[in-house]
């Protein structure tokens, strides 16, 4: 009975250190968002459905691995196809499966929900779906390959996909705001770079960690610092100028006077009309 007891909190203690890093980096996101918190609920789904997304891509990653070593079962191996196999396994068979489900449930659960108003929330949105994948990947691998993996994978690979979903949820932001204003092209084009850009991140990831050689091994670590960094200034810059994408439908800036006046009627009319102003500065696609 005794050592039953202690094989199970022996277990727990793995899941503990599994589920705090994700949990940990949920609750920084969650705190950059300073203008209007996402309902409960909502983030309770999204992980869930990140969690649930983690089920086809199993299924989905093998089919996929299997197709591609038949094929290049009648390739001759040479250096050049070897490489060309890693590439198209980490880039097609893995991160682009993982990333479209991440993508495809945080679209099913939020493009349409009235809640989705602010551009930042999409990072809210994109981070809590792939923190949720990243939890039940990391429950997987840790209470399989024991505490040393929930260390290696607490400064790698659970960062590793929240910053795939900053990225993911920044355009998926664009894409939002684009779309209230009736940019279908430039709606879709965010769409695109949302799905395209984490994948090939995540890509770039797997594949320095299949090359057996010193090189890879520090340009790997080279790799999850810059990009840490590179988030982690992307996210905070992209707080400080979240702006309210039902704003209006047209892109030209105006200050409104008040009904039954020439003039701004109060302060807050003025504070909306200069934050959408700045906001539309830090726009790059409305630049002449």
């Amino acid at each position: 009975m005794f050592s039953r007891f202690a094989l199970d909190e022996s277990m727990i203690i793995l899941i503990a250190a599994a589920l705090i890093p994700p949990f940990y980096l949920l609750y920084r996101v969650y705190r950059l968002d300073r203008i209007e918190k996402e309902p409960l609920g909502l983030l309770v789904l999204l992980f869930f459905f990140g969690v649930v997304s983690t089920i086809p891509s199993i299924f989905i990653e093998m089919g996929l691995g299997n197709l591609l070593i038949r094929i290049f079962d009648n390739i001759r191996l040479t250096d050049f196809t070897v490489n060309l196999y890693y590439i198209i396994d980490n880039l097609i068979c893995v991160a682009l499966v993982e990333e479209g489900l991440k993508f495809l449930f945080m679209r099913l659960g939020t493009w349409r929900n009235k809640d989705f108003n602010y551009r930042f929330d999409g990072i809210v949105y994109a981070v809590v779906v792939s923190l949720g994948f990243a939890a039940a990947e990391n429950v997987l691998y840790v209470t399989s390959n024991g505490f040393s993996n929930a260390v290696v994978r607490a400064v790698t690979a659970i960062p590793g996909h929240c910053i795939f979903g900053i990225y993911m949820g920044t355009y998926y932001g664009w894409a939002k705001m684009y779309d209230k204003r009736g940019l279908t092209g430039r709606r879709n084009f965010e769409l695109f770079k949302a799905l395209a850009v984490p994948t090939l991140l995540h890509g770039i990831y797997d594949y320095s960690l299949t090359i057996n050689s010193d090189f890879a091994f520090y340009a790997f670590f080279a790799y999850v610092i810059i990009l840490d960094i590179m988030a982690l200034n992307h996210i905070r810059r992209f707080a400080t100028q979240d702006e309210d994408i039902t704003y209006g439908s047209d892109t030209s800036v105006s200050i409104r006077p008040a009904q039954g006046s020439q003039q701004i009627g109060s302060l807050a009319d003025l504070k909306d009309t200069l934050d959408h102003s700045r906001s539309k500065e830090n726009d790059p696609f409305s630049r002449k």
